[in-house]
């Protein structure tokens, strides 16, 4: 799981240091900032105390809770305890019929990303992300294999899903920088969340294409079934 740095404040006026803050959905396993809704303050022992927070996820809009124990002094309130606590596996039985090989990918990068090995699952979403893509031009746009073959995730983002003024953006240029992830620092947790926020466009935009093809199958087919009947 990864986690958000957040100041303690945030639960009483004059607390020193910060908390963390979950990253991720349990619900939906999409990256976030999800918004607090409720916090409280108990007395655990001597002069630790648990941090109780209600946060609703902002993609799935599901509430989860979470705890932190937070000691004397400025460490990090680390987090002890989560509601739901769950795998996440991901399902979409409209990009599953383009990629399977897609939601295996993205399954595994989730699975990392649940065990906080962040660069892990950066490079996983990254690699899930360009095989759907290529899967997609390949399968669905007719594009030839060796030409797409060849593209890395700017290229096709941009040639397939036509996205070239957004993969210019300083946020995609900066997160996918030096192949996701950077050699000299650690992935940051916040950059992992921009990234799945960016992903979850792509992602809806595939398919919500490949609904309107869907759609117009249907339509030409009926279309062909009147005429069918008409000349019958």
């Amino acid at each position: 799981m990864n986690y958000l740095r957040k100041n303690s404040n945030e639960f009483q006026s004059g607390y020193t240091g910060c908390y963390l803050k979950p990253a991720t959905c349990p619900h939906c396993g999409t990256g976030t900032d999800a918004v607090s809704t409720a916090r409280e303050i108990f007395a655990y022992s001597g002069s630790s105390n648990l941090l109780l927070s209600a946060a609703k996820c902002t993609s799935c809009h599901r509430t989860f809770f979470f705890a932190n124990l937070r000691e004397s002094g400025n460490s990090d309130a680390e987090v002890v305890c989560m509601y739901p606590d769950k795998n996440i596996v991901y399902e979409n039985d409209t990009l599953k019929k383009v990629s399977p090989r897609f939601i295996r990918m993205y399954n595994q990068a989730l699975y990392a990303e649940k065990n906080g090995d962040t660069e892990l699952a950066a490079i996983g979403y990254c690699t899930a992300l360009t095989t759907l893509i290529k899967d997609y031009a390949i399968g669905v746009l007719g594009k030839p294999a060796e030409e797409v073959a060849s593209r890395n995730l700017y290229q096709v983002i941009g040639d397939y899903l036509l996205q070239k003024e957004l993969i210019n953006t300083p946020d995609l240029i900066r997160i996918l920088g030096d192949d996701y992830v950077h050699y000299n620092d650690r992935y940051p947790t916040r950059d992992l969340v921009i990234l799945k926020g960016y992903m979850e466009i792509f992602l809806k935009q595939i398919e919500m294409q490949l609904l309107i093809r869907s759609a117009d199958d249907v339509t030409l087919k009926s279309d062909i079934d009147r005429v069918e009947m008409k000349e019958g």
